[in-house]
Parts: structure tokens; sequence; C-alpha cells
């Protein structure tokens, strides 16, 4: 903690970054200069000092000019020598202060810090770096201020619960169930092929007395030997992509914590980058929850949720990129009424009824894909021949099972305190959002939806992901639409909204 002194002189001239913070700027550039080197003709190291010299005198100046000061009710951020930037932002407006740590961040002790506010959109400051003793006196003098203000209006009172553990074993079903080692294996092979690995000689001799040795391949011309490699190929890919995806989640989301802390969420995880990133309760805007066929094989759940206040969309930066909408990358589906209690109380999930959309509605999906399959056929006619009419049989069969399954799991659900969206047939999700964080409504109808009488409704909110899983419901009667749509109306006209 700072001494009367030293806390009298940052008030009249602000406080700095830390002096490491210029190690991390220069790095940044030269990290960047080490790409260009590897992936363009640009070797000349008087080339790249002459483009790494720009990088040292911005980080030199964002140094000397940078300085913020913790007033009474707001933060001032101040920086820029030419142009000059003030900021003020008052700490009732600041949602979340996430704190971001690489390896070389715990090494010297200090961390990037993200003040977000309920703009949304990117962070409102991105300060880099700070030690860890100012960066908890800038959590204390925010947040002490919000839980004054809250004692006051009747918030929650000061406490702190933990809501979910991730050990080793959940975080490897997770890994297994996501794809992200698709990812991690496209990167390499991409990298592999810039820096002309596949051109090495020792590469192309390897493989060529693997295709010598290799009885599969010595003996092409046999069906079953083809149809057996083939086999083995896939499979190893695809248990290739498991492991580098299972890695990747244990790298990520090491020590996964969430825990309530007053009427905050704050989840930490990472091997390599630590993240605490924080979720205030009272701003989560809608919920939902994401079921593949793998995570109903391992009986599990992921849930996500969108904020006002947070971007829901991964952000760069020097912090790198958070992914907030996470509030359980993994969780036992037998754990999900529990969870979500303890973060929406006023919403009970017990004993719902499902409304089904229109009757009608796997009809309009049925020729949806009918018109898919038609062009489908046409191409595949078009490049093998009449061979491509094989498709008819099996993608009639597969178009009228996808339409009738979706339409038997898509349907909504009312309860006193919030509207119930689901949806999809293979891969199915189920969005939660309470009436007091609805800000408009609408009843919706395509030229489509004319043609047949049906009308679709949709609750917008602040935080809605124009990617997730919004409540939309389609293929309503019209009718049933705006029977649908006047509730709603109604419970949101009289639950008081709050940000």
């Amino acid at each position: 903690m700072q001494s009367e002194e030293q806390a009298q002189q940052s008030e009249t001239q602000g406080q700095r970054l830390h002096p490491i913070s210029l190690l991390f700027g220069i790095g940044t550039a030269a990290w960047g200069l080490l790409l260009v080197v590897l992936f363009s003709p640009v070797n000349s190291p008087f080339v790249v000092g002459v483009l790494l010299l720009p990088a040292v005198v911005s980080s030199l100046l964002r140094y000397i000019s940078f300085r913020y000061w913790l007033g009474p009710d707001e933060m001032v951020i101040r920086e820029g020598i030419l142009n000059r930037n003030e900021r003020h932002i008052p700490y009732a407006h600041i949602q979340n202060v996430d704190l971001i740590q690489k390896p070389l961040h715990r090494l010297f002790k200090v961390a990037v810090v993200r003040l977000e506010t309920a703009s949304g959109g990117k962070p409102e400051a991105i300060i880099s770096v700070l030690t860890l003793p100012s960066i908890a006196d800038m959590r204390a003098k925010i947040f002490h201020e919000r839980t004054e203000r809250a004692t006051l209006d009747g918030g929650y009172p000061a406490s702190e619960h933990q809501l979910l553990e991730l050990g080793p074993t959940e975080l490897a079903i997770f890994g297994a169930i996501s794809n992200k080692g698709l990812v991690l294996v496209a990167a390499a092979f991409g990298l592999a092929a810039q820096t002309g690995y596949f051109e090495d000689p020792r590469w192309l001799r390897a493989l060529a007395l693997i295709e010598t040795n290799s009885p599969l391949i010595m003996a092409p011309d046999s069906p079953s030997q083809v149809l057996l490699l083939a086999l083995t190929g896939l499979v190893a890919i695809v248990l290739i992509l498991r492991l580098f995806s299972v890695l990747w989640a244990i790298v990520k989301y090491h020590g996964f914590r969430l825990v309530l802390e007053e009427d905050d969420l704050r989840a930490e995880y990472g091997l390599l980058t630590k993240v605490a990133a924080t979720i205030p309760r009272h701003r989560i805007q809608l919920i939902t929850l994401h079921l593949t066929p793998l995570h109903r094989l391992f009986e599990r759940v992921s849930i996500q949720v969108d904020t006002a206040g947070g971007s829901s969309e991964d952000q760069g930066g020097p912090g790198g990129s958070l992914e907030r909408q996470w509030l359980a990358p993994i969780l036992p589906r037998a754990q999900v009424r529990k969870l979500l209690r303890q973060i929406i109380p006023e919403c009970h999930l017990e004993g719902l009824t499902w409304q089904p959309i229109s009757a009608r509605a796997w009809r309009r999906l049925f020729r949806r894909w009918l018109i898919l399959l038609v062009l489908s056929t046409a191409a595949a006619v078009y490049g093998i021949g009449l061979w491509g009419l094989a498709l008819v049989i099996p993608g009639l069969l597969l178009a009228y099972l996808h339409a009738q399954l979706y339409a038997q799991r898509t349907g909504y659900a009312l309860t006193p305190s919030a509207v119930l969206y689901r949806s999809g047939c293979w891969v199915r999700r189920l969005s939660i959002v309470p009436f007091g964080k609805i800000q408009a409504l609408d009843l919706r109808q395509t030229p489509f939806d004319r043609r047949n009488a049906m009308a679709s409704v949709h609750a917008d909110t602040a935080g809605a992901s124009a990617r997730g899983h919004r409540v939309a419901i389609p293929y309503l009667d019209l009718g049933i639409a705006r029977q649908v749509f006047e509730q709603l109306d109604l419970e949101t006209g009289r639950t008081a909204f709050r940000w």
C-alpha cells in the first residue's frame, strides 16, 4: 500500500505505468518485425533496425505521457504529447476490471488491465502494464465506491463464494468436445508452408522412404487395402486433432475458477497466459446453453453469456484476447440448474412447459433443403455424370429427417420472470432472457411468412451478439405470434429494467 506522502504526490502528479512497459512495447513491435523477416524477403539488419526505431520512440513517448488518477468518484486517464487525450471514467460506469498476465508478466509481477464500461465494443481503456499492488489499489477504489452505492441501494452483501472449479478431467473432456485442434494444426501447416519446410530435401526423402516401404501403398490396386489405408488415415487425423484440442483446453483454461463476489462473477484461468475476468451479475443479458452430440455423449453442457458492458467477441490488444462469453466452458448437466439458480436466482427453471412452433414449420424447412439438394445434385451430375443422381435418395431422407427433428425440438417457454428459447437438431442451443433485460420486441413477417400466415417474435437485449443464439422464435402461426408478442410486451412493461 502507498504511504500518505506517496498518495498525496500521486494525486497531484498522477501515477505512471511500470517502467517495464517500455520493454513490453518494444517486444511486441520486435515480434511483429520477426514475422516480417520470416515471411518476407526483407532480412537486412539495417532495414529491421529502421523499422524498429519508431516502435521504440512510440513506447518511450507513451510511457512519458501516460498518467492516471484515482479521484473520489472517477478515474482520469491522460496520454499523448502532440495530440493529448484525457478521459474521465466514473466508477459507477466501470463494469469490468480484467487482468491479463502472460509468462513474462508473471516473471516481473505486473499485468495488463482492461477497463470496460456499459458502452460495449472495445475496452474503455487498456493499461499496459501496472504492478500488482497498483492494480489492487485500483480495484479497491473502484469496487469500494460501487459497494457503498450498492449497500445504500439495497444491493447484495459482501461475500465470496466459489461456484465452479474445473479440474484436468473436465478440461480434457472440454477439449475432446471442442474442435480447436483443427485450428492449431492448420496454423502449424501454414507456418511450415511459409517457412518452406515441405520443400526441405530431408522431408522429401523421408516421404519417399515411407512410400517405398509401406505395404499398403506398395499395393494400391487392392480395394481392401486402399479402404483400410483411408480409414486408418481418417482415424489417425481425428485422434491427432482431438489430442491437440485437449492440450489447448488444458493450457488455456488451466485452474478455471468461477467465483461470486458480491454482485460480480469472477473467472480466473490460464496456464501460460493467466486471465482474471469480471462479469457483473446484474449486467448479464442473455444466457445460452450449448449441446453438441459429443456434449450429450459425455452428459455435459457449455454455458455462455452476453453482457452489457463487455464484448462477446474476441478482442485483441496489448493483453491478448478475452473470451468473456464463457461462463462455464464445460459443466455436468446435473449441475446446470444449481449454477443458473445462483447466477439468476429470480429465474425458476423447474417445471417448464415448452410450447412448439407451428405444425407446418417442417414443410417450409423441407422445401429449403430441397432447393439445396437440387443445386447440389446438379453440380454433382455436371462434375461426375449420372452417378451424381445417387445423392437424391439419401438427400431426401436426410432433408426430411432434419426438418422433422428441427421442428419438433424448437420451441419456447415463458416463466414468471424470463423467456426461454431452444432450437437446433444435431447442435442444440437454449437461451434464457429475463424480462428485465429485454430492450426491444419485434413481430416480424417475411414474404414467405405472410404467404403461410406465420410470423416470428424477436426479443433483443443490450448485449446480444449478432452471431449468438438470440431469442428469435420463428415459424409461429400468426395468431400465436401475436399472443406471444403481447404477453412479452406486458411482462416487459411491468418489470423494472436494470442495467
